[in-house]
């Protein structure tokens, strides 16, 4: 899909949500034969499996689940596929961004506090609430579920303090590396404005971050029923 071999259901899943609105270039096996496909997926807001709306592209096809093999990794294929999963998070963080910047996706499809902890109690309960799996079986799945929830706030909370704004770790890195070409560094003053204008944007970012999570939990229609 655009390019990229995608042999697994969670990549077609994220290539087609990446992709809402604009075309996707597909090619399938059909009977033994190569077949090349034009996929625009529309734009959707849909009820996940965790019972959380979300913004995504949508194509109107099912994919059929496979039997999960479970392969045991050694300490260099552990390491391996942790680089591998990490990219995937970062470049997918990289075209969601440029999406936004761009105006293909709205602001809103940014998570904050509110919709991590949605997620994470969404997860507990769909998870607990199997009765097929015993509750060593649930509590195992919730705990690997968490895990992999919380490796991913961490590689996203990473990629985000890289960015090179004045206050953020990505922003020293700019500064340093201008000084070590140029011999001299900003001036105090400047550094000082700098630093105080992205406060505000991001304190800004951050409170309509915080509203559109409230608004997405129903929490605001809670409030005003107060």
């Amino acid at each position: 899909m655009n390019g990229k071999t995608a042999d697994r259901r969670k990549l077609v899943l994220q290539e087609i949500k990446m992709s809402a609105g604009d075309p996707v270039a597909v090619i399938v096996d059909r009977n033994g034969a190569e077949v090349a496909l034009s996929i625009t997926p529309r734009r959707e807001t849909r009820t996940n499996a965790l019972g959380i709306k979300e913004r995504t592209g949508f194509i109107g096809v099912e994919l059929s689940i496979q039997q999960i093999d479970r392969n045991r990794l050694g300490p260099f294929g552990a390491v391996s596929y942790g680089v591998t999963e990490t990219w995937s998070t970062v470049t997918s963080s990289l075209e969601m961004l440029g999406r936004i910047i761009t105006g293909k996706e709205s602001v809103q499809q940014l998570s904050g506090p509110v919709s991590i902890a949605n997620v994470a109690g969404s997860m507990a309960n769909c998870t607990l609430s199997v009765e097929e799996a015993s509750l060593g079986t649930r509590l195992m799945a919730l705990a690997i579920q968490m895990i992999h929830l919380i490796a991913f706030i961490s590689v996203a909370m990473g990629f985000f303090n890289l960015i090179p704004l004045p206050i953020l770790d990505g922003g020293v890195v700019v500064f340093n590396t201008y000084e070590a070409l140029t011999g001299k560094g900003l001036s105090e003053d400047l550094l000082l404005k700098s630093k105080f204008v992205t406060l505000l944007f991001l304190a800004g970012l951050a409170i309509f971050i915080t509203v559109g999570d409230f608004e997405e939990a129903g929490l605001l229609e809670l409030f005003r029923g107060l």
